[in-house]
């Protein structure tokens, strides 16, 4: 069997999935009231940070009643799972006070009727809209892996052409209801007569639908803002939309390229940062800023996925950051053999010339005295020595975690060193015991600026969501490490360990060597890969002999 000619051909499901919840994130309901104590609403998108697209017939009552942005209400995240629209659930935001229609274009009165004469060049039905936000930076759950900025459509991007008979989907809030797509095909491009300057196409749409993005199968292409049904007939033969490229160039045409050319979506945002530079940086001659990266979070804990780790650690050594004051522990999660450690430990060495302390809380994190455990061994990295024991008669609870988040806060705060805190191995904690609670509550007093002299960074790995192993990242480390026996042992050992099975020395030791058995000094990345899939294939039961429940 072939590709069907003309056809995208397959696509990951994983891939489509995250494309289509971007769009949907950058998709709002507007609502505003009319004059007769009901509602108007229509559907937008953003364009730009700050900028909304819809229609102008949409807005078109607010803007001969001259309504204040107050009034003009959108709203982002707008699912099945979210609060109704009668909920005070805080979601909405306002458009500018002044100034809030940036561009316009009316409709052609033939939208309406049906009959000649038909649309002119510049009866687009659009309105560019200005919000008193800017939720196009705000972060928002894409993936399974890592948070991401909600974004916006570049209509500068926005170059390719409809074509007849092709997919297009549509994302919209028909009814005012919460976000919908629906499918279908482009019926008719423009034309000269009764089409002219509008594309037709056969997806469903409502009442509500009004200023909704027409996007390609892939949700990867804007293609058109959709804008009306069929004028003509009760039972509508065809919906209608204006292609994005005209609107576009409508805008130039007003000198108003500013709103074509938008800036480029940041690939990563630092206000979703959990890794934050210590308020005290600027006194030892370094700025205080934060670094921008991917991240997830697992309930409040910010989490770092561990093939990030390599870009965030080239930026401590780059701002020599690495000192001896940094703690790494092992979390509650840990199974005593990281190879974030063994990453971080040759980084600071080659960097610094130091050895970040390493202390491990395995088995220990979940048990009676584990908060008590952390205080122990941060203490003293930490200059908390004579400092009071936040623990009173020995109690271990969740307002034991606060007295020792509020300790580190006052204890820190007259210090004149930056410490590192490095918290690893918060592997899918599930049980939110003390020591987590304290980790959650520390992240959280970091990245707002809470505590001062102190940074800090969590790790982890959730095995339900498919990480992509450590090792594999580490093949993938362009050198930070040397890959070698100790390194492949040590892994296959903790993961093994991991999968509650037991495996003889001499069986790792002969796995690891056939594993290596290829590799050339200095190893190429093929060879690394090939490596490390033969070393999971071994974990994983494909040598028999070696691994025995």
């Amino acid at each position: 069997m072939g590709r069907v000619n003309g056809s995208s051909g397959p696509v990951s499901a994983a891939r489509l999935r995250n494309q289509s919840s971007q769009v949907e994130s950058r998709v709002c309901l507007i609502y505003y009231p009319d004059r007769d104590g009901g509602v108007v609403q229509g559907t937008g998108f953003l364009i730009g940070p700050d900028l909304v697209m819809t229609n102008y017939h949409v807005i078109e009552d607010a803007l001969v009643r001259q309504l204040a942005g107050a009034a003009v209400k959108v709203r982002f995240g707008y699912t099945a799972e979210a609060p109704t629209l009668v909920e005070d659930s805080g979601a909405d935001l306002n458009l500018a006070d002044e100034k809030w229609l940036c561009a316009s274009q009316r409709y052609a009165d033939s939208d309406k009727t049906g009959q000649p004469p038909f649309a002119q060049p510049h009866e687009l039905d659009y309105a560019v809209l200005k919000l008193a936000a800017q939720p196009g930076h705000d972060p928002v759950d894409i993936a399974p892996s890592h948070a991401s900025l909600r974004g916006w459509f570049r209509l500068d991007a926005c170059n390719t052409e409809a074509h007849a008979q092709k997919p297009i989907r549509i994302f919209q809030h028909p009814l005012g209801d919460p976000i919908k797509v629906s499918s279908g095909v482009v019926l008719k491009l423009p034309d000269n007569a009764d089409c002219a300057f509008r594309l037709r196409h056969s997806a469903s749409t409502d009442y509500g639908s009004s200023g909704s993005p027409c996007l390609d199968e892939l949700n990867t292409c804007l293609l058109a803002l959709h804008h009306a049904g069929d004028p003509s007939s009760e039972f509508a033969r065809y919906n209608q939309a204006i292609p994005i490229p005209l609107i576009a160039a409508d805008l130039r045409r007003q000198a108003r390229s500013e709103l074509v050319e938008q800036p480029p979506v940041p690939r990563a945002q630092a206000l979703n940062a959990a890794v934050v530079r210590p308020a005290g940086a600027a006194a030892a001659g370094r700025s205080a800023q934060t670094i921008a990266y991917d991240l997830r979070r697992i309930g409040n804990l910010p989490f770092i996925a561990r093939p990030r780790l390599r870009a965030l650690l080239r930026q401590f050594v780059e701002n020599n950051e690495l000192s001896g004051n940094t703690v790494v522990i092992g979390g509650p999660g840990a199974a005593g053999k990281s190879h974030s450690w063994y990453l971080i430990r040759h980084i600071a060495n080659l960097s610094a010339g130091v050895s970040p302390l390493r202390v491990d809380l395995a088995g220990r994190g979940v048990g009676e005295r584990g908060l008590a455990d952390v205080f122990e061994l941060i203490k003293q990295p930490l200059g908390l020595d004579t400092a009071p024991s936040p623990f009173a008669d020995s109690s271990q609870d969740a307002r034991a975690a606060g007295r020792l988040l509020e300790l580190l806060r006052k204890t820190l705060k007259t210090s004149a060193q930056n410490h590192w805190l490095v918290v690893d191995g918060l592997d899918d904690p599930a049980t939110p015991d003390d020591t987590v609670v304290f980790f959650q509550r520390l992240g959280i007093a970091v990245v707002q600026h809470e505590i001062e002299h102190i940074s800090a960074f969590l790790l982890g790995q959730l095995r339900s969501t498919g990480y992509e192993s450590e090792l594999q990242m580490l093949a993938y480390a362009e050198n930070l490490l040397p890959l070698g026996r100790a390194e492949f042992l040590a892994y296959l050992q903790a993961e093994v360990a991991a999968r509650n099975a037991a495996m003889a020395a001499a069986d790792a030791q002969a796995i690891v060597d056939a594993a290596l058995a290829d590799v050339g000094n200095p190893p190429t990345r093929q060879q690394m890969q090939r490596a490390v899939v033969f070393l999971r294939d071994a974990i994983d039961g494909s040598v028999p002999a070696a691994v025995t429940p």
